[in-house]
């Protein structure tokens, strides 16, 4: 877009300055353009002009104002900042901080946060959301209170409508809409998930959407005590009948104590959910982690630690599959990954191509978190060029 069609086509027409300085203040902003714009009253000959400068057709309605479509090209703020110059909007909003400054300044403020905010100046959804200066207010105060929410966790179930109410004083301001998807945005940055699980981000940290429809599914020799001192066996009885049992986060937050009742004290964890059956039907003790563990996955693991249980982590060998081994680890000592044994070793299993996007995130991750465990393992994925599921896994029946 050259500044001297613009300018010949204002002086020609003044009432399209509007328009134009709109599109103007919005490129300064990184904003992207609407598909649509419409333009005030003008006659023929304007309407002419218009169109050609901007490649497009356009229409009028019955009182004259005319409306139209801007191509793709034409949408993308760059096009447009040597003509927000030529109008002297560049020097009305220079005071304006950029994302990348304001970015950087929360860095300052939370150095030990440097590398999450540097993930989330690369989503174009964060860059995007925050080029609306309004909502950089909000979107600092989420933030902050993710960072603190992470580093105390209070062992409790949280909702979207608590942590509106504590944080903004809303409590629908969560539930839906742009902020409660920069919420899993950064929740992802941190854990290192991918934002398109929502739910599973969302239940690593204890959020629900209700927390007494989230449960464990365990099979287990073990009974409990609560903390008012209530015993339950029925883990044990379930175990004996060769049924899993099912723990209700709620009863598993009440917990005061475990008592194991297992010839060894070993515990396979399974990412997914056809290899389960396959050890429930050989006897063998077993947690289900569904995917990415939620909160109350992990407090049931650390209470089997507490018993001196060690895991046997069974997970996709990739990158999130070693990833929620690494999780498991966190809260129960592991003794195998066979993930990581596979990919050591995976003659007689069938790999799966990486994709150029799963490539892409692995080598980031890689770069970006030198001190991971099983570094090996993923830089494997990365020489093989293959990833592998867990269903193909060979499975012995014995313990």
């Amino acid at each position: 877009m050259r500044p001297g069609e613009v300018e010949d086509l204002l002086a020609a027409t003044s009432a399209l300055r509007p328009l134009f300085l709109r599109w103007a203040r919005a490129a300064v902003k990184g904003k992207t353009l609407p598909e649509t714009f419409t333009a005030p009253n003008l006659d023929f000959e304007a309407q002419r002009r218009l169109e050609k400068l901007l490649m497009t057709q356009t229409a009028r309605t019955a009182d004259g104002r005319v409306y139209g479509t801007l191509l793709p090209m034409l949408r993308e703020p760059s096009v447009w900042l040597e003509v927000a110059t030529a109008l002297g909007v560049a020097q009305e909003e220079s005071n304006i901080e950029s994302v990348a400054d304001f970015l950087l300044r929360l860095r300052w403020l939370h150095p030990e946060a440097a590398g999450v905010l540097t993930t989330l100046g690369e989503s174009l959804e964060v860059v995007r959301h925050l080029s609306e200066v309004r909502n950089r207010v909000n979107w600092k105060t989420l933030f902050e209170s993710v960072l603190y929410m992470t580093q105390h966790l209070s062992g409790r179930f949280l909702t979207l409508s608590q942590l509106g109410s504590d944080w903004f004083n809303d409590s629908k301001i969560l539930r839906s809409g742009p902020l409660r998807r920069q919420l899993v945005l950064i929740l992802a940055a941190l854990s290192g998930m991918e934002a398109e699980d929502e739910r599973g981000v969302l239940a690593t940290l204890g959020i629900e959407e209700n927390p007494y429809t989230s449960s464990v599914t365990v099979f287990a020799p073990f009974v409990f005590e609560l903390q008012d001192g209530t015993y339950f066996d029925f883990p044990l009885r379930l175990y004996k009948q060769g049924l899993v049992c099912q723990l209700p986060a709620e009863t598993v937050f009440s917990i005061a104590r475990i008592m194991w009742l297992g010839e060894t004290k070993v515990i396979a964890t399974s990412e997914n959910a056809a290899p389960l059956l396959r050890f429930v039907e050989a006897g063998r003790p077993v947690l289900y982690t569904e995917g990415y563990p939620n909160y109350a996955v992990l407090t049931l693991l650390a209470c089997f630690a507490e018993q001196g249980l060690v895991a046997e982590h069974w997970g996709d060998a990739d990158l999130d599959g070693l990833r929620i081994a690494a999780l498991v680890q966190s809260n129960l000592p592991v003794s195998c990954v066979v993930a990581a044994e596979i990919l050591a070793a995976p003659e007689g299993v069938t790999g799966i191509p990486l994709t150029d996007a799963q490539r892409g995130r692995l080598e980031r991750f890689i770069e970006q978190n030198p001190t991971c465990p099983y570094q090996g393992s993923l830089k494997h994925i990365l020489v093989r060029g293959c990833w592998y599921e867990q269903e193909s896994f060979p499975f012995s029946e014995g313990e």
